[in-house]
């Protein structure tokens, strides 16, 4: 819009130039013409006198008409001179409108296809920077999601497994406890009423049949201890009565005369008797 404003005002500087100087031209003209008809009238009148003096009192009609006569086609001319001068103007005028119009429409079409243009890629920009963000996002988010996700498993897989081991050193802790216990109470409970059990035992192979298990309160093995008390007694009657029929039988081989033997008792029998 400034183009064509400027074009038109230097258009219309350029008609008023060109006018200007139409006139200026005229004008000289005009005067020129005047100059030469006014000479050639005072000519006229010398050569018609019989002296070559001037005859200032010819009629005022007669230089109107002559100055008429030479004036009125030189401002034809000037006339159409001038209109055909505005007239091209106004074309050219014309023109270079129509030419800064179709240069501006130009250039607004042009400025418009590059905005467009612009505003295209920027769009198409903006639409693959958004997709690239989304799918950077995307990513992200699954990356971080499956990283979680493995931290967690990790972590439920490492406290599991301290679970274990730490229930299996429980464990493993509660049976050597049991063991410990076990053993001591073997120790204290079994092996302690070995003790005199096997000293009785001792003892009645010795011969000592009076011998008597005895345990502590507390202890096990009071029922084998009272049965082997008891076969101890059983034992002890027996060869007690073993002992008395021994002696008996000996007292009735002294009063035989056999002397050697007694019947049904061996001379080893007796001599232990």
């Amino acid at each position: 819009m400034i183009l064509v404003v400027d074009v038109f005002v230097v258009s219309m500087v350029v008609i008023i130039v060109v006018v200007g100087m139409v006139v200026v031209i005229v004008i000289v003209v005009a005067i020129a013409i005047v100059i030469v008809s006014c000479s050639s009238l005072i000519a006229g009148v010398s050569r018609s006198c019989s002296r070559p003096v001037i005859n200032w009192r010819i009629s005022w009609r007669l230089w109107v008409l002559s100055i008429a006569d030479a004036v009125i086609p030189i401002l034809v001319v000037v006339i159409v001179i001038i209109v055909v001068v505005v007239v091209v103007s106004m074309v050219v005028i014309v023109i270079v409108s129509m030419v800064v119009i179709v240069m501006v429409v130009s250039m607004v079409v042009i400025i418009v296809i590059i905005v467009i243009i612009v505003i295209i890629v920027v769009v198409v920009s903006m639409v693959v920077i958004v997709i690239v963000i989304v799918i950077v996002i995307i990513v992200v988010v699954v990356s971080m999601v499956v990283i979680i996700v493995v931290v967690v498993v990790s972590m439920v897989v490492i406290v599991i497994v301290i679970i274990v081991v730490v229930v299996s050193m429980v464990v493993i802790v509660i049976v050597i406890i049991v063991v410990v216990v076990s053993m001591v109470v073997i120790v204290i409970v079994i092996i302690g009423p070995m003790v005199p059990i096997g000293r009785a035992l001792q003892q009645v192979t010795e011969g000592d049949y009076s011998t008597t298990i005895r345990l502590r309160q507390g202890d096990w093995l009071h029922e084998l201890a009272d049965q082997m008390n008891e076969t101890f007694d059983a034992v002890q009657q027996r060869h007690q009565s073993m002992e008395r029929r021994i002696v008996e039988l000996a007292a009735e081989a002294k009063d035989h005369e056999e002397g050697s033997q007694v019947e049904g008792i061996p001379e080893s029998i007796a001599a232990d008797a």
